[in-house]
């Protein structure tokens, strides 16, 4: 990970800013998701596009799981919904 604090100097805050900037561009988050195999964190990336177009099977099933999450129900159990009650 990386850290931006105000007690850095105002030079590393502005490098520091310009470097997440790129790695959150959509040309880096589209290679993390290709050549990586992450889920990106850029929400422009459009991964089921991506995964269709690619020839890769992993790309393919990475899009699909990432998809697949992104339109899930959260449900977030109860001790009643477990046990009953």
């Amino acid at each position: 990970g990386i850290t931006i604090s105000s007690k850095m100097s105002e030079a590393k805050q502005k490098l520091a800013l310009e470097f997440l900037k790129y790695m959150t561009s959509d040309d880096v988050q589209k290679v993390i998701f290709e050549k990586v195999g992450a889920n990106p964190s850029n929400e422009n990336v459009n991964v089921k596009e991506l995964s269709e177009k690619s020839s890769e099977a992993t790309t393919k099933i990475l899009g699909q799981a990432i998809t697949q999450v992104k339109n899930a129900k959260a449900v977030v159990p109860t001790v009643s919904d477990v046990w009953g009650g």
